[in-house]
């Protein structure tokens, strides 16, 4: 009888040991939830597939413009307009991982302004060649005449489209001439850039394709 008696109270024991457990095990779980979502929310993103999310409205922006990646994964917002009363555009980069970007340090998943992208004038596009070289299009000049430029920050020093780059040092790159309101940049293949402008290239266009090409050859027939 007494061994039986142990017996239930060993059981009974047993199971307070048990859903005592389950009860603690839940309330870590739920605090490691907690603090899991917390840094999240201010480290990276975490999203649902197939789902709109609106996690990524960071702040520090000024009439963004545009967006790109290169090939590290780091995101690249062209604001139309500086983070200063006198700059009239920056580029704002999100970095995967923390490190040194077109030389200057940004930690992981912290929006910074790019140092580096000085002398832009309302920028409308952004894009990466294959050496990742960065393109900024602006819609206005670096002269009073024009109406356009490119921006190009080098990578790396070094020759690109026939004149001489310092790494990491915004530059207007001499062979886009002509642009009457650059609105976007895509490269070929092969190396080429194609320039969207959004006036024509007489007074009575509407709009018109530059073409700087990376070597001489035919193209489109």
């Amino acid at each position: 009888m007494n061994q039986r008696i142990r017996s239930i109270s060993f059981a009974i024991k047993s199971k307070l040991a048990i859903s005592i457990a389950i009860v603690l095990l839940t309330l870590l779980s739920s605090i490691g939830l907690v603090l899991t979502t917390a840094a999240l929310s201010t480290a990276a993103v975490t999203d649902t597939a197939n789902t709109i999310s609106a996690q990524l409205a960071y702040s520090g922006l000024s009439s963004p413009a545009a967006i790109a990646f290169d090939s590290a994964g780091n995101m690249y917002i062209v604001s139309d307009e500086g983070p200063t009363s006198s700059s009239m555009g920056s580029i704002t980069v999100i970095a995967k991982n923390s490190g040194i970007i077109f030389g200057q340090y940004i930690r992981a998943n912290t929006p910074t302004t790019l140092n580096a992208a000085t002398g832009l004038n309302s920028p409308r596009a952004i894009a990466f060649d294959a050496s990742g070289n960065m393109y900024i299009a602006n819609e206005d000049s670096s002269t009073s005449s024009g109406t356009g430029h490119i921006t190009v920050i080098a990578k790396n020093s070094g020759t690109i489209f026939g004149q001489s780059f310092k790494a990491d040092t915004a530059t207007t790159l001499n062979a886009a001439t002509g642009l009457d309101y650059p609105q976007e940049i895509a490269f070929d293949a092969f190396g080429n850039m194609y320039i969207v402008n959004e006036h024509g290239s007489t007074s009575g266009g509407t709009g018109y394709i530059t073409v700087i090409a990376n070597t001489s050859g035919n193209m489109f027939g």
